[in-house]
């Protein structure tokens, strides 16, 4: 296998198929929310989702491999035309005609002077030498206060959103904070009823503990949250 087929073909496909990978939870979390409501709560929603986050990683590859035969094909020239240019810069160039020799005059040197003695300093002015200026004082700027997470408490989960739309309303009278529903792309029971924020895991326990609620702590990873 030549190299230029490794470089056009082979590299381009690995480096495409590696951003496709990376990007891949990106893009599925940008075709969900373009998504209309009604089409994201449905059971066909992730199936939908999977199959426009594989045509856009297929573009994405596709993408990679033209932009590498691009650079390829712009850059080959360049190389090509490098040793000519450098053959032509190391040419010799021709000597230039001699000329005779200048005699050389002899330099008289003029006769090194003595170093003059330093002036003796008087005492107030070995005292103020002696000591050294104050430096200014430094202070430091704290380093900044770490921003908390938001927690909200889980109070249940269910596979359709007709049921946890249901839990929504029934829970959401009883308390001053919202009740919300919240929709997991990757878990296998996505719709979630959450209640929150707090600004810290420590309010949400104490919250649980003063409303007796049989809920657990927890923040919004790769969950997307619906009021009404």
């Amino acid at each position: 296998m030549s190299y230029s087929i490794l470089i056009r073909v082979v590299l381009p496909l690995l480096i495409g198929y590696w951003i496709a990978r990376r990007t891949r939870h990106l893009i599925m979390s940008l075709v969900l929310r373009l998504m209309p409501l009604k089409v994201r709560l449905s059971q066909k929603a992730f199936a939908m989702q999977t199959r426009i986050t594989m045509i856009v990683g297929v573009g994405i590859i596709a993408a990679t491999l033209l932009a590498f035969n691009y650079a390829y094909v712009r850059v080959v020239p360049m190389t090509a035309e490098a040793p000519g240019k450098a053959a032509q810069e190391l040419a010799p160039l021709p000597a230039p005609a001699q000329t005779p020799p200048t005699p050389k005059q002899p330099v008289i040197e003029p006769a090194p002077e003595a170093p003059a003695a330093a002036p003796e300093l008087r005492e107030p002015e070995k005292a103020a030498v002696a000591v050294p200026k104050p430096q200014p004082y430094f202070n430091p700027q704290p380093p900044p206060v770490p921003i908390e997470t938001p927690v909200y408490l889980q109070l249940s989960a269910f596979r359709n959103y007709e049921s946890a739309w249901a839990m929504q309303h029934r829970v959401a009278p009883h308390y001053r904070r919202p009740v919300w529903v919240g929709h997991h792309t990757y878990d296998a029971v996505p719709y979630k009823v959450l209640i929150g924020p707090f600004r810290s895991r420590r309010a949400a326990i104490e919250f649980k503990k003063a409303q007796r609620l049989k809920a657990f702590p927890r923040t919004l990873d790769e969950i997307r949250l619906y009021q009404s």
